[in-house]
């Protein structure tokens, strides 16, 4: 379970505005949310110690790097123990074509997505994973993104909240 954490406008503000350019100054962070440099900076760092930032990242097209395939994968567990589950995610944890995964509740244990060159090295993937672990899955490739993840989106709907109480 996580602790909520104390937050208000300026907070919010800072944090759409770090997502959109996390290279900003900090003068002009002030500037774009209304405080002078000092208190600005002085709420980031804040924000960073209480771990609501957790860091400062580039935001990287990988579809200019590499023509890869993406796959959603619903797994189910044949044994669903804390042994198993515990094996079966450090095994994931190990993969760089694994790119998510997901504890999920329902009818599957996981939700995985996996990056591949070709539907051959998809299902060697599979393949692998299911020589180490036994499992049932149901693929589900991508075929194109229509709204990818992004942190400003759950910054607006922070803020919403927000606003509502």
């Amino acid at each position: 379970m996580t602790r909520s954490i104390k937050i208000d406008s300026l907070d919010l503000r800072i944090l759409t505005s770090l997502l959109k350019n996390a290279r900003i100054t900090k003068v002009d962070l002030g500037e774009e949310v209304g405080l002078s440099p000092t208190p600005c900076y002085e709420r980031m760092k804040r924000l960073e110690k209480s771990k609501v930032i957790r860091g400062y990242h580039a935001d990287v097209n990988f579809r200019l790097l590499g023509d890869y395939s993406y796959f959603w994968v619903k797994i189910r567990l044949s044994e669903f123990t804390k042994d198993k589950t515990a094996k079966f995610e450090r095994m994931i944890l190990d993969r760089a074509d694994i790119l998510e995964c997901h504890a999920i509740l329902g009818h599957a244990d996981y939700l995985v997505k996996v990056a591949a060159k070709s539907v051959e090295d998809y299902h060697d993937t599979l393949q692998n994973l299911a020589n180490k672990e036994e499992f049932f899955y149901d693929s589900f490739p991508i075929s194109k993104a229509v709204k990818e993840p992004h942190q400003a989106s759950l910054i607006r709907l922070i803020q919403r909240d927000y606003e509502s109480k």
